[in-house]
């Protein structure tokens, strides 16, 4: 059964966009583009071919969930069943193609290298830029723990310097102490190996 809109396909070297209710046919066209000219993780090119599809109209019904799973071959006498990379997914949001990218960046470490950045930076009496990527670590995960209690995150004068980032990056919350721990992760489903 056809509900209507755009059904189609393309095909590339190892890789296949198809879908029904589209827009038009720009939209896979659009998605196999974004795939063979991205850059980084599997998952990447992914939510970025993902993204170039809903530029071009996307599902004609609207956006209301979105998932993610990308695999690795078992290897041969292994007992594993499957070899998830990264699995996440928005069962109900606005715009969901927005948070699976947030989830996205936090399977693959994003917000820990950033704060590892502003560490480095820190250290090198560069405050301020130092303080705008611990901001954007906090951005992508404002209920992260791991990025108050980092050493490079008591960037200026200490912790007051940190809730000042937090609440930038819209977050209320005040900086745990240390021994208090927080959230890393809390929307993820699996979770990504690197190496």
């Amino acid at each position: 059964m056809h509900l209507g809109g755009y059904a189609g396909h393309v095909t590339g070297h190892n890789f296949s966009v198809q879908g029904n209710t589209l827009a038009s046919a720009d939209v896979v066209k659009n998605m196999a583009r974004a795939y063979e000219g991205g850059k980084g993780t599997m998952a990447e090119r992914l939510m970025d071919a993902l993204d170039a599809g809903q530029s071009a109209g996307g599902d004609t019904r609207g956006m209301q969930s979105a998932g993610l799973l990308v695999v690795r071959p078992i290897p041969a006498g292994s007992n594993s069943t499957v070899e998830r990379t990264v699995d996440i997914r928005v069962d109900d949001a606005v715009d969901p193609f927005k948070e699976l990218r947030r989830l996205l960046n936090i399977t693959l470490g994003v917000p820990r290298t950033l704060t590892d950045r502003a560490a480095e930076l820190a250290k090198a009496g560069k405050f301020d830029a130092a303080l705008a990527e611990q901001k954007k670590a906090l951005e992508i995960q404002p209920n992260s723990g791991h990025a108050a209690l980092r050493p490079g995150a008591a960037l200026r004068r200490g912790r007051a310097t940190v809730d000042g980032a937090r609440a930038a990056a819209g977050s209320d919350s005040p900086a745990p102490q240390p021994g208090q721990g927080g959230r890393a992760g809390s929307g993820i489903r699996g979770a990504a190996r690197h190496g």
